[in-house]
């Protein structure tokens, strides 16, 4: 399975040990799903780890998240976006994770996001909750 996790999912997975994002995180070290990452969604979880609102919650310097970043690089994959999406969704931000979904042909995009929550599905990738996403995960284990 191929994911594309919002930058949302990740700091929420450091600021705390408990709830979705961290569930997510426990099924990703076991590998039962790629992160689908692009050069630009790395560049951005980059900066959003380094604002100093987001330190405080993490109480990651800035060596954690190269350690961090060079982790979900070693074990991730690493696509090329082939054309651009433009204007699907409210926020130009979140055109970075539509585009990375498509060159990885994601099965889904997991974020908090309400802009890209509110898409639902982007050409046949669903976006969803780090719960529901959970709970997927979770489900498949029970199977």
């Amino acid at each position: 399975m191929k994911v594309v996790l919002d930058t949302n999912v990740i700091v929420s997975r450091h600021i705390s040990a408990r709830g979705a994002p961290a569930r997510i995180f426990e099924h990703w070290q076991r590998r039962r799903f790629d992160i689908v990452i692009t050069e630009a969604i790395l560049d951005e979880y980059a900066e959003v780890f380094s604002r100093p609102s987001i330190q405080r919650h993490t109480g990651m310097l800035a060596a954690d998240v190269q350690k961090m970043i060079d982790e979900i690089v070693e074990f991730g994959l690493n696509v090329e976006p082939e054309q651009d999406v433009v204007g699907t969704s409210v926020d130009p931000d979140d055109d970075i994770f539509l585009e990375c979904a498509l060159a990885g042909n994601a099965d889904y995009i997991v974020s908090g996001d309400r802009h890209l929550l509110a898409l639902e599905v982007f050409q046949g990738i669903p976006i969803v909750t780090p719960a529901l996403f959970a709970a997927i995960l979770a489900h498949e284990d029970d199977e």
